[in-house]
């Protein structure tokens, strides 16, 4: 299903999409294979609270124009760098 939703969002291509899950899934397998999940305990618990907390208020504030109903037309091109 989210791979149709991408297909007629962005109009990627399916094949690419289907492609990138493929990758996506023999990496994930040969991360699992080789044991490489003890590699998280390296990683820094503020650097994953950061990056968690980072990803929610970026989705929270996408969303904030659709609960409030509002409609922005086309993006400017600056859109990003204001933001």
């Amino acid at each position: 299903m989210i791979i149709l939703c991408l297909n007629l969002r962005y109009q990627i291509p399916l094949k690419i999409i289907i492609n990138n899950n493929l990758l996506k899934t023999l990496l994930l397998m040969i991360m699992g294979f080789a044991r490489f999940g003890s590699v998280i305990k390296f990683i820094l618990h503020p650097l994953i609270v950061g990056f968690t907390a980072g990803i929610a208020v970026i989705m929270f504030s996408s969303q904030m124009k659709d609960f409030f109903g509002l409609n922005m037309g086309t993006v400017p091109a600056d859109f990003i760098q204001k933001w």
